[in-house]
């Protein structure tokens, strides 16, 4: 642990170091600007080249290769990491509730309402635009899937999606009104 702690604080050193030279002489921080999607773009090519070799192999190879692949992940262990983190996660808002409003409220407050709402703006009233057909192929599914999801069912979860039921039935006379 020394070791990879002692590599993390030079790679950190290093990036630092570099970043200061990069942003005290604009020339370069231009180049930086150039250069480091180039790096992304090299990365992605090498992806693509990947995935256009999985393109040719007949769907049997394909789906064995890949089944085979998924398959060798220890899914019961990814699983008991996520519940291992969840209890942790859940322990401290029992010893510390205040916790995570805490943080989230000094998030909220560092952030700069105005920025975000022009960078809503920008989104939504820009691109938004753009994306709005990949939008309405996905959106109406996933909107379909939650009523589905919060649909009356005998189980322990019944009390929150009867709620959620009401809180939607609540919205939607308002808007009628």
């Amino acid at each position: 642990w020394k070791a990879k702690l002692a590599l993390t604080e030079l790679g950190t050193y290093f990036s630092k170091g570099i970043s200061e030279a990069v942003n005290e002489n604009p020339a370069l921080r231009q180049l930086s600007m150039i250069k480091g999607p180039e790096i992304t773009n090299i990365r992605m090519k090498t992806v693509n080249q990947k995935l256009s070799y999985w393109e040719t192999v007949d769907d049997d190879e394909l789906a064995k290769s890949l089944a085979n692949h998924l398959t060798a992940y220890d899914i019961q262990e990814m699983a008991e990491a996520a519940n291992n983190f969840l209890r942790i996660f859940n322990r401290l808002g029992e010893q510390k509730p205040d916790i995570y409003a805490e943080l989230a409220g000094q998030f909220a407050g560092a952030i700069d309402g105005y920025e975000l709402a022009k960078a809503g703006q920008q989104i939504f009233d820009g691109a938004g635009r753009e994306l709005k057909p990949l939008a309405r192929s996905m959106v109406p599914k996933l909107v379909m899937w939650i009523c589905g999801v919060i649909a009356p069912a005998d189980d322990e979860y019944e009390d929150d999606a009867q709620e959620a039921r009401e809180a939607l039935r609540t919205l939607f006379m308002k808007e009628e009104v």
